[in-house]
């Protein structure tokens, strides 16, 4: 499903002009992004690996339990 939405942005939208106010959004996602793997530190990884670790509670998990999962949405809507 992801790379079919890159590849339809790819393909239909190359001759829309960028937006600046969406492009300084999209930008905001990727610094709050870093936040989200600052914060779990070297627990960050691609794969889904159970641990007998306490949850991470710092940073936006202090406020959302799955604060990657939020960005991944909010960047569907944007990017286009």
């Amino acid at each position: 499903m992801h790379a079919a939405w890159l590849a339809a942005i790819a393909l239909l939208g190359w001759t829309q002009p960028v937006s600046p106010g969406w492009l300084v959004l999209f930008a905001i996602l990727q610094l709050c992004r870093f936040w989200v793997l600052a914060s779990l530190g070297p627990r960050w990884t691609t794969r889904i690996i159970v641990l007998d670790e306490p949850l991470v509670r710092r940073g936006p998990f202090r406020v959302l339990r799955h604060p990657n999962y939020t960005l991944v949405v909010l960047e569907i809507a944007v990017a286009p």
